[in-house]
């Protein structure tokens, strides 16, 4: 039997990733945009710990909230949580400028996911899989991309941005990361303290 959730997001493609690797723990998400305030956190946990907790007493029923940045060492972690806006504003060349001559590239993406049940409790998961370093440039390959931070994420075990990488090798590292990935995480979590066995 399924079990919906309303997940706070206003974008498709993440609604799409979220609802293919949940629906094998017969969770079904239910697409709910709402106008949230967007809090200044250092940690993206922060951020989506706001945005639930503000969909939440919206809604009066259980809510997921999602977010990701991108974490430069080098740069004490910016973009962080901020890594959408500085895409939109700046691009990623801009960053690689910040970053010409700095010898230390690494760099990773982290995401957070805050569930809140029915009786308003709480549970955050965070996923730090993704980690690899920074290129010089900006990769150009003609593909669509989840986000320009693709074309400059250089994969650990690699020697492309991920965007640059072939197709089956992309797909195989984005399968990897999806079994840790916060989705997974919050799934194998619901299955084992939240539905009872029958």
């Amino acid at each position: 039997m399924m079990t919906s959730i309303s997940f706070l997001t206003g974008n498709p493609s993440k609604l799409a990733l979220a609802q293919r690797i949940l629906a094998p723990f017969q969770i079904e998400l239910t697409q709910v945009d709402l106008s949230l305030m967007e809090p200044q956190a250092d940690r993206v946990e922060a951020v989506v710990s706001s945005k639930a907790q503000q969909g939440y007493r919206q809604l009066q029923k259980p809510v997921i909230a999602e977010d990701s940045g991108f974490f430069i060492d080098a740069l004490k972690g910016f973009p962080g949580p901020y890594s959408r806006y500085v895409l939109e504003t700046l691009g990623v060349d801009a960053i690689l400028r910040l970053m010409q001559g700095v010898p230390d590239r690494s760099c990773r993406f982290i995401s957070a996911l805050t569930y809140i049940d029915a009786q308003g409790q709480t549970q955050t998961f965070i996923d730090e899989a993704a980690v690899g370093r920074l290129s010089e440039q900006a990769d150009p390959t003609p593909i669509a991309v989840y986000s320009d931070w693709w074309r400059v994420f250089i994969p650990e075990g690699t020697d492309q941005p991920l965007s640059a990488l072939p197709e089956s090798e992309r797909a195989s590292l984005i399968k990897h990361w999806s079994a840790s990935s916060v989705y997974g995480q919050f799934g194998r979590w619901f299955n084992a303290n939240t539905i009872s066995p029958e």
